[in-house]
């Protein structure tokens, strides 16, 4: 009951806008299913609840009919200006299946499109180091490594020392201000390379929508590395790039560190659908608001 997005979501939008139906069991054991049509109002409130509306037992989701092939083409894009321009461009082209770009500073970007086919060029495989059957037998089991192993061996002093020098960050803003928003990340964090991703943000209700009746094209941006930024300081720092994330009506992906306060957190996300139904389901007594859920507090 988060989110979830990739490189076909200029089309068909974040995970929560390919769902068609939730079944939840609530806070007093009942079993509710829920569709655009049916409990309407808790179906917009599920997406980003994270759990604290009622225990979701499953979902049904549309799928599309796919190809045997994807054709990939990659574009180097030198200078701000025209990486933007091509970028959004490239996300509104609807005959794209799949949109994503690498930045590697605010001069140099990789825009990647693809699209499904039947029909594939000839070429010769490309097998990765990790596929060798060497490297497996002898090393498979190092990776990926097991969360529950990384979190067991993590301390207090190596936790603030990741967060002091490791920056994983998904901030959503609408692609109309992508090029003040890379300017930003860069002042705030300095983190390369950058990934950047757009989806399509219907206007419905619930904890995010965009600011207008209309649809909206906004974009991922993604950092995840170590800040180069002088004298980084995570607190301070995300803290002024959430700001700057509010401000031009963003969201930030709630996997991530949130250092925002309850109040902060409550003007980035509309609160208005989601109190109503705790309220109404009971959910005070059962389940964490979201944000105390979330927040930067209750993760150590």
């Amino acid at each position: 009951m988060g989110t979830g997005i990739e490189s076909s979501s200029h089309k068909y939008g974040l995970f929560q806008h390919i769902c068609t139906a939730y079944e939840l069991v609530l806070a007093d054991g009942s079993f509710v299913r829920c569709t655009p049509s049916e409990n309407s109002d808790l179906f917009y409130a599920v997406p980003w609840s994270c759990g604290t509306l009622g225990f979701l037992v499953a979902a049904e989701i549309r799928i599309i009919p796919a190809k045997k092939y994807v054709k990939l083409r990659f574009e180097p894009v030198r200078g701000l200006e025209a990486i933007c321009a091509k970028f959004t461009h490239e996300s509104q082209r609807q005959e794209n299946h799949f949109v994503e770009g690498l930045l590697y500073s605010l001069d140099e970007a990789v825009i990647m499109t693809g699209v499904m086919t039947d029909e594939a060029e000839p070429s010769k495989d490309i097998i990765p180091f990790g596929n060798n059957p060497i490297f497996r037998y002898l090393f498979g089991w190092m990776v990926p490594p097991k969360i529950s192993l990384l979190k067991l061996t993590q301390g207090e002093t190596l936790r603030k020392l990741y967060e002091q020098h490791h920056v994983v960050q998904d901030m959503l803003v609408p692609m109309k201000c992508l090029q003040q928003a890379l300017h930003t990340f860069q002042n705030d964090i300095h983190v390369y390379p950058i990934w950047l991703c757009p989806f399509i943000l219907p206007s419905q209700p619930g904890l995010v929508h965009p600011k207008g009746n209309e649809a909206e094209l906004y974009i991922d941006i993604g950092a995840y590395g170590e800040p180069r930024v002088k004298h980084f300081e995570a607190r301070s720092c995300l803290r002024q790039l959430e700001k700057f994330v509010r401000s031009v009506h963003g969201f930030q992906m709630l996997y991530a560190d949130c250092y925002m306060n309850r109040e902060e957190f409550w003007e980035m996300f509309d609160g208005s659908l989601y109190h109503k139904l705790r309220e109404k389901l009971g959910c005070q007594d059962a389940f964490p608001e979201v944000y105390d859920k979330i927040c930067k507090a209750a993760r150590h």
